[in-house]
């Protein structure tokens, strides 16, 4: 659970050393802090603090496509399970994401469906998927990045999530949204998939495809790309064991899931594996237990 955040003052980043633990403030200290006209005060103004910890969700033992793709399970664990000292900076990209789909929520298609929340089982687990935007033909995704890939094809992770998003719609068994859905996307199947990269240059949008095998009017065969979905059996061949993982460790933390190891890599633990497995700069399993959280300047821990 987040219980507090980096001080995110001038003063404290000219400070900065390394090796030393920087000064943090529960929420509620940040709020009556943060009301200041100081431009001095910090880069963080009152209402980017509100809107990025406002859109900051607690989700307890619920499961989502996030969790199931997740670059680090253990990291996405721990933040549910710890109490734990965050970073704004952390979720700068988060934040101006999350303006973005605001935006695009607004004005999406007539005939859209946009950042509904479809949930599914499998195996009796229940898990859920909010799609940017669904129409009777394609689910997207909309990425604010500053590296959109250069080839033609999506990261594989987002590539994960639009696939999963998509069985998890057309296999709903029920789904949250502020109106009418303007169709049921379990008659109207999504067969294709696209990520919207919003790079610092434009849009940059990437259909999810493969080549297919196809034969030429002349009777030749050849290779042509082709969109591509996958099947029930291959979403549910990459979903269940996840799925499975995720619940048990849930369920069980601290302890570790039998197996999990396998799935996750590294060695049995929620210590962070390290290189090759893992290159992600802020994730929670790369700090020591003792500094999820640490002690406030003159407050006993």
């Amino acid at each position: 659970m987040l219980v507090g955040v980096v001080d995110p003052s001038h003063t404290t980043r000219k400070s900065d050393k390394p090796g030393i633990l920087p000064p943090w403030l529960t929420i509620d200290e940040l709020w009556l802090t943060s009301q200041t006209d100081d431009t001095k005060w910090s880069p963080w103004t009152y209402e980017m603090i509100q809107a990025a910890l406002g859109e900051w969700q607690e989700r307890g033992d619920r499961i989502s496509t996030t969790l199931l793709v997740a670059g680090c399970p253990r990291g996405a664990v721990l933040e549910r399970k710890v109490d734990w000292v965050g970073r704004l900076d952390d979720m700068y990209a988060s934040l101006r994401g999350t303006l973005l789909h605001t935006m695009l929520e607004q004005y999406a298609r007539t005939g859209g469906i946009a950042e509904a929340r479809f949930f599914t089982t499998v195996d009796g687990i229940e898990f859920s998927c909010s799609p940017d935007l669904l129409t009777e033909a394609t689910v997207y995704d909309y990425k604010m990045t500053e590296n959109p890939p250069t080839f033609g094809y999506p990261y594989r992770h987002h590539t994960e999530q639009l696939m999963v998003n998509g069985y998890v719609a057309r296999h709903a068994e029920r789904w949250e949204h502020t109106e009418d859905l303007p169709f049921d996307p379990r008659e109207f199947p999504a067969h294709q998939a696209v990520v919207v990269y919003l790079g610092p240059k434009g849009p940059k949008p990437i259909l999810v495809e493969r080549n297919e095998e196809h034969v030429t009017p002349g009777g030749k065969v050849i290779k042509k790309k082709r969109p591509y979905m996958w099947s029930d059996s291959e979403s549910v061949d990459f979903i269940r064991p996840r799925l499975r993982m995720m619940k048990q460790a849930l369920s069980i933390f601290p302890r570790w899931p039998e197996g999990a190891e396998d799935l996750w890599g590294g060695e049995p633990g929620y210590d962070c594996p390290g290189p090759p497995l893992c290159y992600l700069p802020n994730c929670l399993a790369k700090r020591h237990p003792e500094l999820y959280t640490w002690p406030q300047e003159g407050v006993s821990g």
